[in-house]
């Protein structure tokens, strides 16, 4: 064996550092025979001219101690394996004895090229230090723990080094005045170098053994378990993440399981199973992801990796290898303590910057969401073509930033060595279709389609694909509703119960057939923003629920409306609204079948203006969601154009409500004036919007929706839809105009 990098040979038999000097033999001069003198691996104390240091022996005797002090010299394979672990773990900053020179020495007579051999190995004594066994049974509770994780230091700094110390226990180690001051490790002779980071098996026979010396110290009282439980602790298979992420993992199963809430803890999903939780830590933020598992399962399969947490970080690793953006896994923990209760945790990095797919639809415009569309196809054909397959490509699990994708769930992920075979990659493009939102237009169903065939580089025409495309959503829509629907109630009257919303601001001549139309609900709310027409006083006698709320815009005050909703089932109507006959008749029925499966329903506004119902000029159907779940809503967009989110399956119905959305011609006018009032500030506007837009807003209404049917009339509404969008851009650049002239 060659002497370790950095030492070299200075005299026969002798082997000392290249920044040493050959004075360091003057160590093996008259002391040399009493360092010789001794048992097999016995270490003693010399002092010398140059200070104290340890001499450790190794004896090599008969054939094999011949051949290999013959052979090996100065680089006998003990003393140079116990050279290089001190030396690695010196340099991972473990305090141990500083070698300084190896030697072979002779023993016995010689016959022929065999003889009895000596190894010395010379290293500096450690001064100003006591046994560590004195010191905790001589400290107090917390001193004694600080005794213990100073330990538990020590241990994981030379377990990352690579150095596998077979005799680690509480003798082997000295401490200083304080826990602060750290600790010198000694007894190197049986250390083991290893290529990377010891393993699993390595720190559990290291935690053994340390706990079954700390049982020999004859602690008082509680200390013993106390100390040994602390070791378990700092100990574990997840050592690392104690100190680097400190108790990351503590908090978020407390919040997530527990329901004990911090403030820098925040839970983005949860059930009873499940749970992943965002967590304040060092100035950003951590995602603890946790499935609750059995101890006994932990403990068997953690070690190979089998566990859910085992699963996440391999998928995240070969998706990141295939070039698909994960949230990076920090660490993954088995926690199998008690008083925590028992779950599989990966820690990963924060993509707090992106928004989920389906919230970032709903707020986009149709040019941004056309573009969605195709990049949102792109991304998953490059994803299906590398043989990667996400099971569950809904709700959250699929985050937008600035254009880039990145998936967050990976509880069931799949490889192939291939593409993904079709009916797996449509079931994902049926998921994908339905967080593009309900009212995404076929213009952008088609883009996102055509843009995953070009990059899956399927074989089939466009035409198979839909036709394919078009089954599998059918059967997924099914099994949904099987499974959440199919329930026909057998007395109508044991329906889930009703809310409903209403906010209105001067109203008095609506109010009144409003409130009437929606009388068969179970709870009425209505919000009013301090009407002075008399409106609060004329919806007092119908209502269940009747506040006074200053305006705050149409989103925050319908936000808080349903805030006040108590029952599972919202209808959301305006003051200027009707429901239809035909439109409660359906609602009830479906109540009947508790929303046959779907979470949402889109209804069709029937416009009443100018004596006339506009079934033309582009005001009809005009869908719009009215009736939800309360559980799965909220309210987006941006005032005045506000709009309910719905994260769950959306129906569609036939059955219109009414809007009497004008009086006249003037109120018209005042409506449109107030209206764009809204849209002054942002950009100015280009020539084509002031143009061109309101240009087109009138063809459409009046020839390709059919307006002219209405002839004059149609007429009349045709120009004032191209009038609106003329007045809001024209607002917005008289604002821009004043905000130069006054900078």
């Amino acid at each position: 064996m060659r002497a370790p990098p950095g030492w070299h040979e200075t005299a026969p038999g002798l082997t000392v550092p290249r920044n040493g000097s050959r004075a360091v033999a003057d160590w093996f001069g008259e002391d040399a025979g009493q360092a010789v003198a001794g048992g097999r691996g016995t270490t003693r104390r010399i002092e010398t001219a140059r200070g104290g240091v340890f001499v450790r022996r190794y004896l090599h005797g008969g054939l094999l101690g011949g051949f290999l002090g013959s052979l090996y010299g100065p680089g006998t394979p003990r003393p140079m394996r116990e050279i290089r672990a001190l030396e690695r773990v010196r340099a991972a900053g473990v305090l141990a004895p500083e070698p300084l020179a190896a030697r072979v020495v002779g023993v016995g007579p010689r016959i022929g090229p065999w003889q009895w051999h000596r190894a010395l190995l010379v290293t500096r004594a450690i001064e100003g230090r006591r046994p560590l066994a004195d010191a905790l049974r001589a400290a107090d509770a917390e001193t004694r723990l600080g005794w213990i994780d100073a330990v538990s230091d020590a241990v994981r700094a030379i377990h990352a080094a690579g150095v596998h110390h077979p005799d680690l226990n509480i003798g082997n180690f000295l401490a200083g005045g304080a826990p602060a001051d750290g600790l010198a490790v000694l007894d190197f002779d049986r250390a083991r170098i290893q290529r990377g980071p010891c393993g699993w098996i390595v720190r559990w026979l290291a935690r053994r053994r340390l706990s079954r010396s700390v049982a020999g110290l004859g602690l008082s009282g509680l200390a013993q378990p106390v100390v040994r439980a602390r070791l378990a602790q700092r100990l574990g298979r997840q050592t690392a993440l104690v100190d680097r992420y400190g108790d990351s993992v503590d908090r978020a199963l407390a919040a997530a399981f527990d329901g004990a809430l911090a403030a820098d803890v925040e839970i983005l999903k949860s059930s009873r199973r499940r749970a992943t939780v965002r967590v304040g830590f060092g100035g950003g933020s951590v995602v603890v992801k946790a499935v609750r598992r059995h101890w006994l399962w932990l403990r068997l399969l953690g070690p190979l990796g089998l566990t859910p947490a085992g699963r996440r970080v391999r998928a995240a690793r070969a998706l990141s290898g295939r070039g698909i953006r994960v949230p990076e896994p920090l660490a993954r923990r088995e926690v199998t303590r008690p008083g925590l209760p028992e779950a599989s945790c990966v820690i990963a990095s924060d993509l707090g910057a992106g928004e989920a797919l389906f919230a970032w639809a709903q707020r986009a415009d149709r040019l941004a969401r056309y573009r969605l569309a195709g990049s949102l196809g792109k991304f998953v054909g490059g994803m299906h073509r590398a043989g990667a397959w996400v099971a569950d490509l809904k709700h959250d699990n699929l985050l937008v930033e600035n254009g880039r994708f990145a998936v967050t769930d990976l509880d069931r992920v799949r490889f192939w060595r291939g593409a993904v075979p079709l009916r797996r990659a449509l079931r994902n493009l049926v998921q994908l279709e339905w967080r593009l939102g309900w009212d995404a237009s076929p213009r952008e169903r088609l883009a996102f389609l055509s843009a995953w065939r070009r990059a899956s580089g399927c074989a089939l025409e466009v035409r198979e694909v839909l036709r394919q495309f078009r089954s599998i959503r059918r059967r997924e829509r099914a099994r949904i509703v099987e499974r959440r629907g199919g329930r026909r109630l057998d007395d109508p009257a044991d329906r889930p119960p009703v809310s409903a919303i209403v906010i209105c601001g001067n109203e008095a001549d609506h109010i009144e057939a409003c409130l009437e139309s929606v009388a068969w609900c179970d709870e009425i709310i209505v919000v009013d923003s301090f009407s002075t027409d008399g409106t609060f006083e004329l919806a007092a006698p119908r209502a269940t629920c009747l506040v006074r709320h200053p305006w705050s815009g149409y989103v925050a005050q319908k936000r808080y409306a349903l805030s006040l909703a108590n029952h599972p089932w919202v209808l959301n109507i305006d003051a200027d609204e009707r429901v239809s006959p035909e439109l409660r008749l359906r609602l009830e029925r479906l109540l009947a079948d508790d929303g046959a499966g779907c979470d949402a329903f889109a209804v069709p506004r029937l416009v009443h203006y100018l004596g006339r119902w506009w079934t033309v000029g582009g005001w009809y159907p005009g869908r719009r969601l009215r009736f939800f779940r309360r559980e799965a809503a909220t309210w987006g967009g941006l005032d005045p154009h506000e709009h309910v989110v719905v994260d769950g399956v959306v129906g569609r119905l036939s059955e219109p409500f009414w809007h009497f959305t004008y009086d006249d011609v003037a109120d018209h006018v005042r409506q449109m004036n107030r209206l764009t009032d809204w849209a002054r500030g942002g950009k100015p506007p280009t020539l084509s919007q002031l143009v061109l837009r309101p240009l087109l807003r009138v063809v459409r209404s009046f020839f390709w929706r059919g307006g002219f049917r209405f002839g004059f009339v149609g007429l009349y509404v045709a120009v004032s839809s191209g009038l609106y969008a003329h007045l809001k851009y024209a607002k917005r650049g008289e604002t821009a105009v004043a905000v130069a002239v006054e900078s």
